[in-house]
């Protein structure tokens, strides 16, 4: 995970010191750090229990998805605006929240306690609201099939929880989430059409999907003329200023091609797509070895965390960004980390401390 994570850095860095002409651009390579801590920062989760780390996972994300919740009721009714919690951006908070309720009912099933299963089934249904409130329409796509996932996975731990009294929480709970989100959702889609209409009967671009197709068509364009280096880290919002404005009419600014995969390609071409690619390849091949080859509920679980994180950054990264933004950098490592070390890691505790990993002296 550490080499392949390296290796996206490093194509990245080569194309913006390539493309660089006055090194300006080269502040940008500061938000690689995040991505270059993975194996330190690996190494702080191995010195603990590895238990304590996914029960740990399971509790904050549960908080998390309460606190999102709040804060997005109170900038959806209160102030009018699509959540965005306090990442300044609705996409990047669906996409946190998105994250934290898939673990929330992934911990139902992993931790079986029935003091929690409420909570945590409350804590996924705040997380639905919550992105619902965002009005993210990719987050609400990877969101649901996330939900399908976790849902496969523990399909036989879900026969346990089927029962009376649990089937009037499930219908609660989607009732809440449809009372709660429906007019979202009504508007939200209903914008997607008529956009649709106005780009296909009056050729009219100046829409959220009119741009998206232009900026989609711009990177496809840019990516033909340079598929191997790329332009590099820095240039995207000049190239999308630039190529609007002349290509197209339009007086738009972006800082990405609303497609987290056209935009690294842009910055770093094909190589730089692989090198993403191949870091969650890496994640999938972790999680699909500890599937067939552990019964450990741990490492399920750890595989489970990053089934979530690579089905949402792959869906979301369809029209969204995947790297390149505080936030949603510091989710993947997370995520990696703590996947990875649960699915497959080794616990530095229990190889040198007894005590502290819960044995007897």
């Amino acid at each position: 995970m550490a080499i392949v994570l390296f290796a996206y850095c490093l194509v990245i860095t080569v194309s913006t010191l390539w493309n660089s002409e006055t090194f300006g651009d080269t502040r940008h390579l500061l938000r690689l750090a995040t991505l270059l801590l993975f194996p330190f920062s690996y190494s702080l989760w191995s010195i603990s229990n590895k238990a304590d780390v996914a029960r740990t996972t399971v509790l904050a994300s549960m908080v998390a998805c309460y606190a999102g919740l709040v804060v997005a009721a109170f900038q959806y009714y209160y102030l009018g605006e699509r959540a965005w919690g306090g990442a300044g951006n609705p996409i990047v908070f669906a996409t946190v929240i998105g994250l934290t309720g898939a673990v929330s009912l992934a911990g139902i099933f992993f931790l079986q306690e029935k003091k929690l299963t409420l909570p945590l089934a409350g804590a996924f249904a705040a997380s639905w609201i919550g992105l619902i409130f965002s009005g993210s329409r990719a987050l609400w796509i990877s969101s649901f099939v996330v939900t399908v996932a976790i849902l496969w996975i523990y399909r036989r731990t879900l026969s346990r929880y089927i029962s009376p009294r649990n089937a009037v929480i499930i219908v609660a709970i989607f009732v809440a989430i449809a009372a709660a989100g429906a007019p979202t959702v009504m508007d939200r889609m209903g914008r997607v059409a008529a956009d649709w209409d106005k780009l296909t009967v009056n050729s009219q671009q100046e829409t959220s999907l009119g741009v998206r197709l232009s900026l989609w068509e711009m990177a496809l364009d840019l990516v033909q003329q340079r598929p191997f280096i790329g332009y590099g880290m820095g240039s995207t919002r000049k190239l999308i200023t630039t190529g609007l404005r002349d290509q197209y009419g339009l007086d738009f600014t972006f800082t990405h091609f609303h497609n987290g995969f056209a935009t690294v390609t842009v910055e770093a071409g094909l190589i730089g797509l692989l090198t993403l690619l191949a870091i969650f390849a890496a994640a999938t091949a972790t999680a699909v070895r500890c599937f067939r080859d552990s019964r450990d509920e741990v490492e399920r679980f750890g595989a489970t965390v990053l089934v979530i994180l690579v089905v949402t950054y792959m869906i979301s990264g369809l029209t969204n960004i995947i790297l390149g933004h505080d936030i949603l950098d510091t989710m993947m490592v997370v995520f990696l980390i703590t996947g990875t070390y649960l699915a497959a890691g080794t616990s530095m505790v229990q190889a040198s401390d007894p005590i502290a990993a819960g044995k007897p002296a």
